[in-house]
């Protein structure tokens, strides 16, 4: 590109410098072609930004979030949420109609605002029942292991029980064998006392011995019946809880 002067000026047209006639860029011969073009193309913008992109700003069209209070669906029964819920479902149906049948722009803009609101609220109760089904998860995880150590105590329970019930008819069975030789016995003599009370006091030891283990199988059979009424509450429990989580059938 090169650059070449005006025309001279004629009698029947006077001459008039133009608007993007520069006395500097004629002056002077050596400056480069493409700063002459950058010289002559440049000006001012023509617009305004409106926002601040990056920082943001506080305005009407934007959406101030959070819209909810993140305690709103902590207070909230199980029944409350379920109609809540529900009201959602029947929300996204009119906000179809609504959208196919009106053209107002703040309708539309005030229909998104109340479906953010409506889906910031339906996040936290999702989070609030997922947290109150992994509790309930692990509380029923709880109860099983309880439930397990009891079936084992009440399996050893038994178990003592019945051995003590085998040793309780041992002694009884030789007490009823030792009775009726005592019942026949004749009088003892005076070289024999040492011997009958030796035998006394060793029967008279069995008898204590035999009261003794009869309380304590009384003992034991009471400490079943408490076993199996814990584990009844236990499993109760465990039904109940696996009742009330969500996604069990009861």
């Amino acid at each position: 590109m090169s650059l070449t002067p005006d025309p001279q000026p004629t009698l029947t047209q006077p001459w008039a410098p133009s608007a993007s006639f520069s006395p500097e860029l004629y002056c002077c011969g050596n400056v480069p072609e493409v700063e002459i073009i950058s010289l002559l193309g440049e000006q001012l913008p023509r617009y305004t930004l409106r926002a601040d992109t990056v920082f943001g700003y506080e305005h009407d069209d934007w959406l101030h979030t959070p819209l909810v209070p993140p305690e709103a669906s902590a207070c909230l029964t199980p029944q409350q949420i379920e109609e809540t819920l529900k009201y959602f479902l029947l929300c996204s149906e009119r906000a179809g109609r609504i959208t196919k049948t009106y053209r107002d722009l703040d309708a539309v803009t005030n229909l998104l605002d109340e479906k953010e609101r409506d889906l910031e609220l339906a996040a936290r109760i999702g989070q609030s029942l997922l947290k109150q089904n992994r509790s309930l998860a692990e509380r029923n995880e709880l109860l099983e292991e309880q439930l397990e150590l009891a079936k084992e105590e009440i399996a050893q329970l038994r178990h003592e029980v019945s051995m003590r019930d085998d040793l309780l008819h041992l002694y009884t069975s030789t007490t009823e064998d030792s009775e009726p030789a005592t019942a026949t016995a004749t009088p003892l003599r005076r070289n024999e006392s040492s011997l009958a009370l030796q035998q006394y006091v060793h029967y008279d030891a069995l008898q204590q011995k035999l009261r003794g283990l009869e309380e304590e199988n009384q003992n034991l059979r009471l400490e079943v019946r408490a076993g199996w009424g814990s584990v009844c509450v236990c499993v109760g429990g465990v039904v109940s809880r696996g009742r009330g989580l969500p996604g069990i059938d009861s």
